[in-house]
């Protein structure tokens, strides 16, 4: 796994370089890390089937949402 960029709270998000999912992008969880999920990647979870597809899904918050979210954490 190649990282192509980071969550807020350090998560990566990473390119798979081998393998049959070669291409896709994946979220990694970096809170739950262990030798056993490194193995595995069960601490990962798949964001897109490709780049493009990643790409493609990124859009920009507005203000209003922005604030709406924050109003949803302190709830």
């Amino acid at each position: 796994m190649l990282p192509i960029g980071y969550g807020s709270f350090g998560d990566a998000i990473c390119y798979l370089l081998t393998g049959d999912e070669a291409g896709s992008v994946w979220y990694w969880n970096h809170e739950t890390e262990s030798p056993e999920t490194y193995a595995d990647r069960s601490n990962c979870y798949k964001c897109a089937d490709s780049l493009q597809e990643f790409l493609d899904g990124l859009y920009e918050c507005d203000e209003e949402e922005e604030e709406d979210d924050e109003e949803e954490d302190d709830e």
